[in-house]
């Protein structure tokens, strides 16, 4: 973070001395916006990459000129824009109200999200609303745990469980409407769990390496041990069925899991020259985190499969019932992950095609721009709490929030310090001085300067 920190701010608005300390002056809103142009820049530039070598359509210069770039750009605009219009009202309404309080620091993100994404094209604004919205819910709930609200604690298994009962919700919507499904729920439930579809090549591939293990070391054919059931529609029988499903699913979960530790760590190329570069790169490979990461697909997808076959023998039919149980009780393997994102991801999903499924039966009416208002105020949720409570967001959204702003999020935290202790109140005040002196200290305080060291001791 750069050190160059301004001690003389007092002379300056209120804004000055809180929201912006690294200036004296309120322009923030040029700075944000040039870093969230560029940080967006370093995320989807990659991400649009990988997807256009995925399709083959690399090749084409005429797609990388007219679509690629263009596409890459207008999605930095969004963060870019953003930026400099919080900035700009985050300013204007704290100078309105007098000082900082939550509704303008909801207000500034909600607008300035509204002119940022209806720049993104309309079929990209869902993702990144309901990306949001995920955000959000998860951060709302930390704070009505941590103001003590009834009902809402933290729940032995509760992310299993959000997680099962949307994955059951989608295979159901997968197997009786599958037009309301995403093109992300529908190749994640072709490709992982893989129900009632048609083998592709890595199951192929798979079913044929387990035969050829089968044959050399003389093991019985499975149709002999598991019969498979009348109503099952799909090839061989319900036990090689699952079999390869568990083997299919926990090879997608490892290797992706070892890939996306293992690159950043080839990306960088001063590692190789560290004793520990080998370690490293065993860890990421041969780790904990990639064999749970398989077993949990992995599970998913036999899980869910064995349990449907299984209905199917013992109730005598096929319908939505054994479409959910299968799925719910599959999901179960979500234990092996614990992801708060893919729970809450899944869950918004499952969230978004009831939606989409009483919209097309006529029971709700669709809301003009929708996804732009839902954004907006996922956006103003996060940023506002994310400044009077930051205990209570992931920490890995903190992290984003410095990049987004140049490094200076840490000073604005520190700056804002003695408003949040005059805010705050009973257990959550000291859960906020327990993450400050643990967390915030320990981990930025060396790297605000010396005007803040009032504040740090």
């Amino acid at each position: 973070m750069p050190a160059t920190l301004s001690k003389d701010v007092a002379p300056g608005p209120i804004c000055s001395k809180v929201l912006h300390p690294f200036l004296p002056v309120c322009t923030p809103g040029p700075i944000y916006l040039r870093v969230g142009f560029t940080e967006a820049l370093k995320l989807y530039g990659p991400l649009f990459f990988l997807t256009a070598v995925l399709s083959r359509r690399i090749f084409s210069p005429s797609f990388v000129v007219t679509k690629l770039l263009p596409s890459v750009i207008r999605s930095s605009a969004v963060i870019g824009v953003f930026g400099g219009l919080y900035g700009y009202l985050s300013c204007k309404l704290t100078q309105l109200g007098g000082r900082p309080t939550p509704l303008n620091q909801f207000m500034a993100p909600f607008l300035a999200g509204i002119g940022g994404i209806l720049i993104e094209k309309a079929e990209r604004r869902s993702e990144l609303a309901l990306y949001m919205a995920n955000n959000a819910a998860d951060a709302l709930y930390r704070v009505l745990v941590g103001h003590r609200v009834p009902f809402f604690r933290y729940y032995k298994h509760g992310l299993t469980f959000v997680f099962a009962v949307a994955m059951a919700v989608l295979c159901v919507f997968k197997r009786f409407e599958p037009s309301v499904l995403g093109n992300s729920e529908r190749v994640f439930i072709d490709g992982v769990v893989g129900i009632d579809s048609a083998p592709d090549r890595l199951e192929t591939f798979v079913a044929r390496r387990l035969d050829a293990v089968r044959r050399a070391l003389s093991f019985k054919p499975v149709a002999k041990l598991a019969p498979s059931s009348p109503l099952c529609a799909h090839r061989g029988d319900c036990a090689h069925h699952s079999e390869l499903g568990f083997v299919k699913g926990f090879l997608i979960g490892y290797m992706l899991k070892a890939a996306l530790g293992l690159l950043p760590t080839l990306m960088a190329f001063r590692a190789w020259r560290s004793p520990t570069a080998r370690q490293r790169i065993l860890s990421k490979c041969f780790g904990r985190a990639a064999l749970e990461s398989g077993l949990f697909l992995g599970l998913l997808s036999g899980g869910t499969r064995a349990m449907r076959c299984l209905l199917r023998a013992v109730r005598g039919r096929d319908d939505g019932i054994n479409q959910f149980i299968a799925a719910f009780v599959g999901s179960f393997s979500f234990t092996f992950s614990n992801s708060v994102e893919i729970a809450m991801y899944f869950a918004s999903k499952a969230a978004d095609t009831c939606y989409r499924y009483l919209q097309q039966k006529g029971y709700v009416r669709p809301v003009p721009y929708g996804h732009a208002l839902l954004f907006a105020a996922s956006t103003g949720i996060m940023l506002a709490v994310s400044f009077w409570e930051p205990h209570n967001v992931r920490p890995g959204y903190i992290s984003y929030l410095r990049k987004a702003t140049g490094g200076h999020y840490p000073s604005i935290l520190a700056a804002s310090h003695a408003l949040k202790l005059e805010m705050l109140t009973g257990s959550n005040r000291d859960a906020y001085i327990n993450w400050f002196n643990t967390v915030f200290k320990p981990k930025f305080g060396h790297k605000l300067g010396a005007w803040a060291a009032h504040i740090i001791q």
